[in-house]
């Protein structure tokens, strides 16, 4: 009971600072407003619903797949931001100096950024996580067939340990 009332403790926090974090840069005009409004209690409560989304979302994957999926999001990601940079930079300050010149105008930057962006769009759509067919084994309670196989072996190495450590070796 401990551990359950530990994991929502930890669940509860999680979702309040992350809700208020998104609030916070709302209010720093950061990200959208929408994250800024607040409940008659004080609660953002858009922030928190985004927040509610994504648990809900990773909880029909597992670990590795949330792990990818993050991986391969999270470079997307920040490669369309260096896209993004790369283009205001280049319109609000092209007389900056920089160790490489990009002979096309504002216009043209972006026209180069095309290619690379589409594709990365392209993939992100191809990387959103879905839940698993009803049929396979994902997150089941099922004993695999060969259970009793890996059980015999279980066995076997527990007794190969029992015996070495009462001193006597078995070859």
């Amino acid at each position: 009971m401990t551990v359950v009332m530990s994991a929502t403790g930890f669940f509860e926090a999680e979702m309040s600072s992350d809700s208020f974090q998104l609030l916070g840069m709302a209010e720093m005009v950061m990200i959208p407003a929408i994250f800024a409004h607040r409940s008659k209690h004080g609660t953002p409560t858009f922030s928190i619903l985004c927040s509610a989304t994504g648990v809900v979302i990773l909880s029909f994957m597992s670990f590795q797949e949330i792990i990818e999926f993050l991986i391969n999001f999270l470079y997307g990601l920040r490669m369309l931001v260096m896209f993004a940079a790369f283009i205001k930079l280049h319109a609000k300050n092209p007389d900056l100096p920089r160790p490489y010149r990009i002979p096309v105008g504002t216009a043209g930057a972006a026209a180069m950024c095309v290619p690379p962006v589409a594709l990365i769009t392209t993939a992100g759509a191809f990387l959103v996580p879905v839940p698993p067919p009803p049929d396979s084994s994902h997150g089941s309670t099922t004993v695999p067939e060969d259970a009793a196989d890996i059980e015999d072996v279980r066995a076997g190495l527990l007794a190969d340990e029992t015996a070495d450590e009462g001193g006597s070796k078995v070859e």
